[in-house]
């Protein structure tokens, strides 16, 4: 089943009315037919392979089921596809390395093997599209925005049809929307480069000698001769025939050839592998070692981290007992600092006090002796004043006697005081 998808509704109705119960080929007996779908849904392939000629291959698939052996089990090989032959160089069609054509008929082949053949016909069906098929088709072209039908212009890379520069030139227009440069002129085949403003040469690499090729357009098949096709088909099989029987024993000799060095290969291989077992052994040894030093690491780790948070919680009990003596420390320096100011005070008192002793002392002293000389003052006073009265009363003869008379004091002895 093919799914096809048209830009415009018109265009599918056209192909649905030309092709719908027609055969696929002149050959095969398969019918078009047309299947009414009203929803589509994505399917995804198991496959994850970008080449369409291998076949996705499981590389566990063998891998998972091997039984245990001591000798290594060689590789398992790869469920590969054969690639095609081209039928007239008989050699295999890789698209990475020349370039693959596929005609109407939907057979492939190399773009320098297509080029060398005769005529319009294919090589394997003896397809062959007639000229008015061709015109047919070319008539049915139009433009998608005049639907003009001369002086068309396809772009190669999305497939809009465009008139030419010379009529309205809605195919350069479409180049300076979209930025496509390429556009090919249905009648000639011919491309021309809108970004080179040129014609762009068709080539195709020579595989023998490496040269460049320019590869014809389907117009001049169409134009050759059908009888020189014809002998030219007859000289071709000759060739081919032989060419087959001297390609079949030489690759039956290379296959040969291949064999051997595919099997030196596996067995250079198994011998990796071996080597890859001992080695994978000898690691798993290293690795269960190096695990079991890890998990004594580990277990050390884990006690050394216990006595670090031991240690961390008895440190904040050493740091809340510092900041307690700490605070303590703190009060008593202050009550040491104000008993010291106290103190301080106190003597500069003590001082002042023993300053104002010391000058009461001396005032005490000096008022004694002053309180000394006042009583012998008084003493004499009185002394005087007694003896005056006394003299008063004696009579004049004493009295006489007395002035003329001479009177002695007698020394007072000092009287020692002990301390």
């Amino acid at each position: 089943m093919v799914l096809l998808k048209f830009r415009r509704f018109k265009d599918a109705k056209a192909f649905y009315n030309t092709f719908n119960g027609k055969p696929f080929n002149t050959i095969e007996v398969w019918i078009l037919t047309r299947k009414s779908s009203k929803q589509v849904s994505k399917v995804e392939s198991s496959s994850n392979t970008d080449d369409p000629f291998l076949s996705a291959f499981d590389i566990f698939e063998t891998c998972q089921t091997a039984p245990i052996s001591t000798k290594p089990v060689p590789p398992p090989t790869l469920r590969l596809r054969e690639l095609p032959t081209c039928v007239v160089c008989l050699e295999r069609m890789d698209a990475s390395v020349t370039g693959l054509l596929t005609i109407l008929c939907q057979h492939t082949f190399h773009c320098q093997c297509l080029s060398k053949w005769g005529g319009n016909i294919c090589p394997v069906c003896r397809y062959s599209q007639q000229k008015d098929v061709l015109n047919a088709t070319r008539t049915n072209s139009h433009c998608f925005t005049c639907e003009t039908q001369k002086n068309l212009w396809i772009c190669l890379i999305c497939g809009h049809i465009g008139c030419g520069r010379y009529d309205l030139a809605h195919a350069y227009e479409h180049y300076t929307n979209t930025g496509h440069c390429y556009s090919m002129d249905i009648e000639t085949e011919r491309v021309w480069d809108y970004a080179g403003d040129g014609y762009v040469h068709q080539l195709i690499q020579n595989k023998i000698d490496g040269s460049l090729l320019e590869f014809p357009s389907t117009s001049y098949y169409a134009n050759t001769d059908s009888a020189a096709s014809e002998q030219n088909e007859l000289d071709l099989k000759n060739k081919l025939e032989s060419i087959s029987l001297e390609y079949t024993y030489l690759l039956t000799s290379q296959l040969e050839y291949q064999r051997i060095y595919y099997e030196d290969k596996i067995m250079e291989a198994a011998d990796k592998a071996k080597k890859a077992l001992e080695e994978e052994k000898l690691a798993k040894k290293e690795t269960s070692n190096v695990t079991k030093k890890l998990l004594e690491l580990q277990e050390d780790f884990n006690q050394h981290q216990k006595k670090t948070e031991d240690l961390k919680k008895l440190n904040s009990l050493n740091e809340r007992k510092v900041e307690k003596f700490s605070e303590i420390a703190q009060h008593m320096e202050k009550e040491w600092k104000d008993e010291k100011l106290l103190n301080s005070k106190l003597m500069q008192r003590i001082e002042h006090l023993n300053s104002q002793n010391n000058k009461i002392k001396l005032d005490l002293e000096d008022s004694k002796k002053k309180n000394q000389d006042l009583s012998d003052q008084l003493r004499d006073i009185m002394f005087y004043i007694s003896s005056q009265k006394h003299i008063d009363t004696i009579d004049d003869t004493l009295k006489q006697e007395l002035q003329n008379g001479t009177i002695y004091v007698p020394h007072k002895s000092k009287k020692k005081y002990k301390k």
